[in-house]
């Protein structure tokens, strides 16, 4: 019997906490609220608390520095495949014996061999970045002393001569060959560049043929 008496006891007194617990709570709720009511009109102002908002699980998108630097190897390979077929064919400009600042220039703009250099004209080379007046000077003595010229001043020759051919034609009644003997003779051509002009007196390799051979009997006048 007195073990009931007891157990009652000791509910009561838990339930009793438990109220004093929940008014304890409600009685701060309501200081809390008095603490944010303006005095003047009564009104509560309601802090809203806003959730933090997650960060996105994103994945880094790293397929543009790929392509960029796909790109860039392509551009090398090929670069590198230009540069072999270009010495397949020809000899590397480093026989030329050039100064650094040329011989960089030269590589710099994928000109790899001299058979490359000397198809070049002066303003192509004036174009190229870096290069300026000396170093285009030294390119030139160097090509010069490898026993070869540019192509430019190669056709340049060509139609100097060519006038000077058809001048003797037309003024002496000489044959293509007669003249070239004669220019020859006088020494404003050597024999080797007599026999190589000799087959380069068609109207393939002369411009404006019929204006350079006219009063003579191989222009085609009308």
């Amino acid at each position: 019997m007195a073990n009931a008496v007891e157990k009652l006891i000791l509910e009561e007194i838990q339930g009793i906490d438990e109220m004093l617990t929940i008014h304890a709570y409600h009685k701060q709720v309501l200081s809390d609220l008095l603490k944010k009511m303006e005095p003047a009109t009564g009104k509560i102002e309601i802090e809203q608390v806003v959730p933090p908002i997650p960060e996105p699980n994103v994945t880094p998108d790293t397929s543009l520095i790929e392509d960029l630097f796909r790109e860039s190897n392509e551009k090398k390979q090929a670069l590198e495949q230009r540069k072999l077929k270009a010495l397949k064919k020809g000899t590397h400009i480093s026989e030329l014996k050039l100064s650094i600042r040329p011989y960089n220039c030269l590589i710099s703009n994928e000109v790899w061999t001299i058979e490359q250099l000397i198809k070049l004209s002066d303003v192509e080379l004036k174009w190229f970045e870096n290069l300026g007046e000396k170093s285009l000077a030294e390119i030139k003595d160097a090509v010069k002393n490898y026993g070869l010229e540019f192509k430019e001043n190669k056709r340049r020759r060509r139609q100097i001569v060519v006038s000077k051919v058809a001048r003797l034609c037309r003024e002496k009644g000489y044959k293509k060959s007669d003249a070239l003997r004669d220019l020859v003779k006088n020494k404003i051509i050597t024999d080797d560049e007599a026999s190589k002009y000799k087959h380069q007196m068609g109207r393939s390799h002369i411009d404006d043929y019929d204006r350079v051979f006219w009063g003579t009997k191989y222009a085609n006048e009308k």
